[in-house]
C-alpha cells in the first residue's frame, strides 16, 4: 500500500515517516492532550515497556494536556507507537485510527472540548460549522475546510494533514460520537503532498 505524501513508500515505514518529517517547520505544535491519547492507546494495547519506548523517541517523560508541543513529537512517538502494537489481528492503519478515535474523545473531556460540546450536541452541521474553530484550537498546521454535499453528507478538506489518515478518521469517527451523532461513514482521499479530503456521511 501506498502512503499519502505523494511517494511510493508504504504507510508507517521510516522512509514514509522522514519524509513525512520533512514537511514539518519548528512552528508547528498541537496541544499535550493528543500525545497523551496516543501513550494511553499504546498502554490499552500494549505494555509500560512500550509507553516507555514513545517516550523515548519523543524525547519527554510527561505530557501538560493544554500545553503545546512540536508536531514532529507527536508524529515520532505515534509512529513508534503504531509500529510497535502492529500484528496480525491489526495493521498500522487500525492503530493509527485508534489514537485518532481517542484523541477525539480526550478533548471533549478538557474545558474547551465541553464549551463547544454543550453548543453542538447532536446536530450535525453545528458540528461541522465549529469544526475548522476546533481544529485551530488545537493545532497551527495547516487548515480546515468544510464543503457540504447534501443534507446528511460533506467533504473535509485538510490542508497540511500531518499525520496519516487514519489517525483523521478515527478523529471524525470520535468527535461525532462524543456529540451523538450516529452512522458516520467516513473515506479519505489522499491529494497532492499532505492535502487530504475526508468524504462523510451520517444518518
Amino acid at each position: 500500500m501506498g502512503d499519502d505524501t505523494g511517494s511510493s513508500h508504504s504507510l508507517g515505514s521510516e522512509e514514509e515517516l522522514r519524509r513525512r518529517l520533512t514537511y514539518v517547520t519548528p512552528a508547528d505544535t498541537t496541544r499535550g492532550i493528543f500525545l497523551n491519547s496516543v501513550l494511553e492507546v499504546v498502554r490499552q494495547l500494549g505494555d509500560e515497556a512500550t509507553v516507555r519506548h514513545c517516550l523515548d523517541e519523543s524525547g519527554e517523560t510527561r505530557f501538560v494536556a493544554l500545553f503545546n508541543y512540536p508536531v514532529s513529537t507527536l508524529l515520532r512517538m505515534s509512529y513508534a507507537g503504531a509500529r510497535r502494537l502492529s500484528n496480525d489481528s491489526r495493521n498500522f492503519e487500525e492503530v493509527m485510527r485508534q489514537m485518532g478515535y481517542l484523541s477525539a474523545r480526550s478533548f471533549a473531556t478538557t474545558s474547551m472540548g465541553q464549551i463547544m460540546l454543550r453548543q453542538i450536541l447532536g446536530q450535525p452541521r453545528r458540528l461541522l460549522e465549529n469544526l475548522p474553530a476546533a481544529y485551530r484550537m488545537t493545532t497551527n498546521v495547516g487548515t480546515c475546510k468544510v464543503r457540504w454535499t447534501g443534507h446528511t453528507s460533506a467533504v473535509i478538506l485538510i490542508t497540511r494533514d500531518i499525520l496519516p489518515y487514519p489517525y483523521m478518521e478515527g478523529s471524525l469517527q470520535g468527535t461525532f460520537e462524543v456529540t451523538a451523532i450516529r452512522g458516520l461513514t467516513v473515506r479519505a482521499h489522499p491529494l497532492e503532498s499532505l492535502d487530504t479530503e475526508y468524504e462523510l456521511s451520517w444518518g
